[in-house]
């Protein structure tokens, strides 16, 4: 019996060895810190095979090791079928599991716009962002762009939240490239995403102030009126800066850590019993705790929101650079995602179109919500859209640069 429970330890410190660990049981590539782990694990597991298991009698010995070998046995051929033969839930017990990594977070803290993305980090699993490329050197969607200006290039710099993110300024770059200003002379055109999702104007006037004017755009696109809802709880307690609902950026991470990142049965377990616990989405590292989330009060948060539009927009102006304000459009399909932050959406588009009327022939204003609202196959959820819905918008945005390049 010694020695066979000898063979079996030994068999199982091999399959936790990383060069086969990996090729065997992991869910994406091993992180650093678990290459340690299961070297010293499998180095561990070795000596106790050989210098326990292998010269003790005691009955109570053999079963304790039965039994951890079982449970480890369950463990491994769990990883294993996940791993290889099916697709769900393979990605949500990873990013349950990334979630206990700081340095796998998709977001990382800024010192003065909360968060940006981490450079070269994928933003996972969220359809609505249609993230596919990594954030770039700077944090935010796209690729890189050289500060200095190219002589020639006509700069759009679009400001906004997820439904910026999630990829039109590349599609209007595409579409203005396709589309000469005059003459048939084919202008340079290039669009600067400096937009993510959760940001809400606040951000976008210390985005613009920080960013935004080092790039010396010819235009600056504005694209919010949904995150600037989120200000309205707490009304009792509110901020014009926002911090009655946000907080310095803090990704949560749980007590049971440790349990979470060893094993995929634990984790599935977990989460199908208490649901999502919160520390792997944003919010949580965002938002404070919202005991009073009945004390709601729109009538602050549009204030601060026409405050912001008003900063961006005569800072712009004093610079140069010609606004562009974009409302949001969105579905009318009672059950949508999001469904009841509808009724904000429209009155946060009043206020922009109310901004861009007190300059006029100075600031373009593009009603995406005039011209898009109720178009319902083209939304994913409430704001956030198909990609012919972003191509919509994109081409919308364009028309209107165009215009005002051609003096029209």
């Amino acid at each position: 019996m010694s020695r066979a429970l000898a063979v079996i330890g030994l068999l199982f410190a091999l399959l936790l060895a990383p060069p086969v660990h990996s090729r065997l049981f992991a869910l994406e590539p091993l992180h650093d810190a678990d290459g340690v782990a299961l070297w010293t694990a499998s180095a561990l597991v070795a000596l106790v095979a050989v210098g326990v298991l292998g010269r003790s009698r005691r009955p109570l010995v053999h079963k304790l090791a039965l039994l951890g070998f079982v449970l480890a046995g369950v463990e491994l051929g769990a990883r294993c079928v996940i791993t290889h033969f099916t697709y769900w839930p393979r990605e949500k017990l990873a990013k349950l599991g990334r979630a206990t990594y700081p340095d796998l977070l998709a977001y990382r803290p800024h010192p003065f716009l909360q968060f940006t993305g981490r450079p070269d980090r994928v933003l996972q699993g969220n359809t609505a962002l249609n993230a596919t490329t990594p954030f770039n050197r700077d944090g935010f969607p796209g690729p890189d762009v050289a500060r200095a200006k190219p002589p020639g290039t006509c700069r759009i710099v679009c400001l906004g939240a997820s439904t910026t993110a999630s990829g039109y300024p590349a599609l209007l770059e595409d579409w203005l490239r396709s589309h000469p200003p005059t003459g048939g002379t084919a202008e340079r055109y290039e669009c600067v995403n400096l937009s993510h999702g959760f940001y809400d104007s606040t951000h976008s006037v210390v985005n613009f102030t920080l960013n935004a004017v080092d790039y010396a755009p010819d235009y600056v696109v504005i694209h919010h009126g949904w995150n600037d809802g989120r200000a309205a709880r707490n009304a009792s307690h509110y901020r014009g800066d926002h911090s009655h609902v946000l907080k310095a950026f803090e990704p949560p991470r749980p007590s049971d850590w440790p349990l979470i990142r060893a094993s995929v049965l634990y984790r599935f377990v977990r989460f199908r019993i208490s649901g999502n616990a919160g520390f792997e989405y944003l919010d949580a590292a965002l938002l404070r705790p919202d005991p009073d989330y009945d004390d709601v009060d729109l009538t602050p948060a549009l204030a601060t929101f026409d405050r912001n539009l008003r900063t961006i927009v005569d800072l712009a102006l004093l610079r140069g650079i010609t606004p562009v304000l974009a409302t949001l459009p969105y579905s009318t399909e009672p059950e949508i995602a999001f469904a009841p932050n509808r009724p904000d959406l429209p009155r946060f588009a009043a206020v922009m179109r109310e901004v861009a009327a007190s300059h006029p022939d100075r600031v373009l204003l593009v009603d995406l919500e005039a011209a898009l609202t109720g178009h319902n196959e083209l939304f994913v959820d409430l704001a956030h859209m198909v990609p012919a819905g972003r191509a919509r918008k994109a081409e919308l945005i364009g028309e209107a640069i165009l215009a005002h390049r051609r003096g029209g």
